[in-house]
């Protein structure tokens, strides 16, 4: 998103658009589903030197789950996004993608679940809990066995 500093009117504008989810491609992140386009509303005006940005952006997204790798879709907002920048005489425009980006990318939860009632998948035959059961038996935890061989005189 572009924002051309020298038409920008005295008190301000707002523009509102969407930004194409491709800001956000990386060819090997498989773990976000990107569906549609990164919504915005900002406010605009320049303070002395000093360009302010101010509105909402949002998005929709699918996660894949942290605990049984199932996507799920997810709405993500910034509604206090705020930025500023200082400008210099020469400045013509700003391009203010990066900083959607980053905002955007912010928000995106470090471990996204589906739901909190997730019962994630086994780890020896990789069901997914959520949908069945397997027969798997729990694996002997032998990480204390050998403090059962150690003599302890009292």
């Amino acid at each position: 998103m572009i924002i051309d500093v020298v038409r920008l009117p005295d008190d301000g504008m707002r523009y509102e658009g969407d930004e194409d989810c491709s800001i956000f491609r990386s060819e090997s992140d498989e773990l976000v589903r990107f569906k549609g386009p990164v919504h915005y509303v900002l406010d605009v005006s320049l303070v002395g030197d000093e360009l302010i940005i101010t509105g909402k952006i949002s998005m929709n997204a699918e996660f894949m789950c942290s605990r049984c790798s199932e996507y799920s879709p997810l709405y993500i907002e910034e509604s206090a996004f705020l930025q500023s920048m200082e400008l210099d005489l020469d400045t013509q425009s700003v391009d203010l993608t990066g900083d959607i980006r980053e905002a955007m990318l912010l928000l995106f939860p470090a471990y996204p679940i589906c739901s909190s009632e997730c019962r994630g998948i086994c780890p020896q035959c990789g069901v997914n809990f959520n949908k069945a059961s397997c027969e798997c038996k729990k694996p002997e935890d032998v990480r204390w066995n050998k403090l059962d061989d150690l003599a302890i005189e009292e």
